[in-house]
């Protein structure tokens, strides 16, 4: 979050600088952060506004306006299918409608945004958030332009199997990035397994013994360990297991 929260220019970095395409904007106002639309987490609506007012708040702050506006407003509306909760508040919304009403509150916006930062961790959104923003593109192109950063702390491998790229954090820190399916086969810790991999995921508690984990009668093979007989915790995928008929009766 504190890292989404820097790309949209809420927080200022402790080191390093931002940048967007060529340009450093490091020390640039949100508000002059034109090219990046920030969903911040839970969507940030104004609980005392109708959706449609919510959708032109930033509009009216900026004094903008015109018939190309109107246009725009219209197209995004439809295409997030919000035409009948316009005069709705947020609170008669599911989480989905909030989210996509977030959505077009940044997407009437101009120019659009070129960099999309969304923290999805309050928003219980699981997928689909590429086609989502295809929607509301004004070229209507097929991705959505320029980057999409997302930040999620849920079980969502729907959402998660549309990056290209996943960070892990940790205390404030980056532990690991790689592809999802680098992620999924070697991930750096438990909590990752049980964020990158699809459920169930059963968590077995067993010890290293040897070159096995054993837990209960079950015995699995495993890399050389540097402490024998510890007790560890080993998440294991259904889809790595399979069962056939042994050979030797007796085994």
């Amino acid at each position: 979050t504190r890292r989404a929260r820097v790309v949209a220019g809420t927080v200022h970095p402790e080191a390093g600088r931002v940048y967007i395409g060529d340009e450093d904007v490091t020390d640039a106002e949100p508000a002059k952060r034109h090219a990046v639309g920030y969903l911040p987490a839970g969507g940030g609506l104004l609980p005392h506004l109708d959706i449609e007012s919510n959708i032109r708040y930033g509009l009216r702050l900026r004094g903008e306006g015109g018939p190309w506006l109107e246009t725009r407003i219209r197209s995004v509306v439809r295409a997030l299918d919000l035409e009948p909760s316009l005069k709705l508040r947020p609170h008669n919304l599911s989480p989905g409608g909030r989210f996509r009403a977030a959505i077009a509150r940044i997407a009437v916006r101009d120019p659009a945004p070129v960099v999309w930062v969304v923290d999805a961790t309050r928003s219980g959104h699981t997928g689909g958030l590429r086609e989502l923003l295809a929607r509301v593109s004004p070229d209507r192109v097929t991705e959505p332009p320029g980057a999409l950063i997302c930040v999620t702390g849920d079980s969502a491998p729907a959402m998660i199997g549309e990056a290209d790229r996943l960070l892990v954090a940790r205390a404030g820190k980056i532990v690991r990035s790689g592809a999802p399916g680098e992620m999924q086969v070697d991930p750096p810790d438990l909590l990752t397994a049980m964020l990158v991999l699809p459920p169930p995921l059963p968590v077995h508690i067993g010890r290293i013994i040897g070159g096995g984990f054993r837990c209960g009668p079950m015995v699995l093979p495993c890399p050389p360990w540097p402490e024998s007989d510890r007790k560890v915790s080993v998440a294991v995928p259904r889809t790595a297991l399979s069962l056939h008929t042994p050979r030797d009766p007796t085994d």
